[in-house]
């Protein structure tokens, strides 16, 4: 009889050493799972911030549109003036103001806020100027800026608006790696009537 107990507490001493690797395994393969589960949720957040300053940056360069149209039509003075004169345009750049028909240049691949790279970064003209008096946008790397260029000229004196103007608008967003460039062909006479 006492061969058969000594035969039954050694299986139980065993079974009890398998249960420990069991569990072991089971703890390992938790904590494998825990971990994964972090780093899924700390991409997510990267992207998701990522993507709101994207939008920022967005909002920013068409805040930049925006008071670029109220520096070309005049519309932050009082009386408005509704056009400019032909003396504005004098080949070069003039407060944000260029005439590049001669000489045309990509200014969706220049980098408005580094004129060490970009020729007419210096002309670039910035959201929170004192001319138009827009405000500052907070929460940016630095604030938007905006050139205007005239694209075409119309000889005919009866023409509502003698000129039509691109403007290119860049910005950043919270992060100087996050850049929203955009451009838009503006006609400071449509579709209102505002240069009768």
């Amino acid at each position: 009889m006492i061969n058969v107990q000594h035969n039954s507490t050694g299986r139980k001493r065993k079974q009890q050493g398998f249960s420990l690797i069991m569990a072991l395994g089971f703890m390992v393969f938790l904590t494998l799972i825990v971990i994964s589960m972090v780093n899924v949720t700390s991409s997510d957040e990267k992207i998701a911030r990522n993507s709101r300053d994207k939008d920022l940056a967005f909002a920013a360069a068409e805040a930049a549109l925006r008071d670029a149209e109220m520096y070309v039509s005049g519309s932050y003075t009082y009386p408005y003036r509704a056009r400019f004169t032909a003396q504005v345009f004098n080949g070069s750049c003039n407060n944000a103001l260029c005439d590049f028909r001669i000489a045309p240049v990509n200014l969706a691949a220049g980098d408005f806020f580094d004129s060490s790279t970009f020729t007419y970064a210096s002309k670039a003209m910035m959201v929170g100027n004192p001319t138009t008096g827009s405000p500052s946008i907070n929460g940016l790397n630095k604030q938007p800026r905006y050139l205007i260029e005239v694209v075409n000229a119309s000889n005919d004196p009866m023409a509502q608006s003698p000129y039509i103007y691109r403007i290119t608008a860049q910005s950043q967003g919270k992060s100087p790696d996050t850049r929203v460039t955009l451009q838009e062909l503006y006609n400071p006479c449509s579709p209102t009537p505002a240069c009768e």
